[in-house]
């Protein structure tokens, strides 16, 4: 019981880099991941990654969803939803399944893939 309840939150847990943080590397999240501050590198995650409107990130992607509010320099590569708020800032490339936009976003890609979400599913 005790193993199946520690898997339980690992999974439900928001890792995050706080407002007014720096760091560099390479991060790969179970769960969901919120970026408040600067980040450098390689992020991967099996959930949903938040960049909040004073945060920046520079590198990749991989992740099921994203939300961007701040500012993002690099490649992304998004299983389900990009969704791109008012003071979004992308530049660079986008593999993902579906796009939203609000107005007041800005967009400098370069490259832009739009994947089939329902390639997986079979038909009956």
């Amino acid at each position: 019981m005790m193993k199946k309840e520690k898997n339980k939150q690992q999974n439900g847990a928001i890792n995050s880099i706080s407002e007014g943080s720096e760091m560099s590397g390479e991060i790969k999240a179970v769960g969901d991941f919120r970026l408040a501050g600067s980040f450098k590198g390689q992020l991967e995650s099996e959930g949903k990654v938040v960049i909040t409107e004073h945060a920046t990130m520079e590198g990749d992607i991989k992740c099921n969803d994203l939300d961007l509010h701040g500012t993002l320099t690099g490649d992304i590569e998004i299983n389900n939803l990009l969704s791109i708020g008012t003071k979004g800032i992308f530049t660079g490339n986008i593999q993902v399944g579906k796009i939203t936009v609000e107005e007041g976003a800005t967009l400098n890609i370069h490259k832009c893939v739009m994947q089939n979400t329902n390639a997986n599913t079979k038909k009956k």
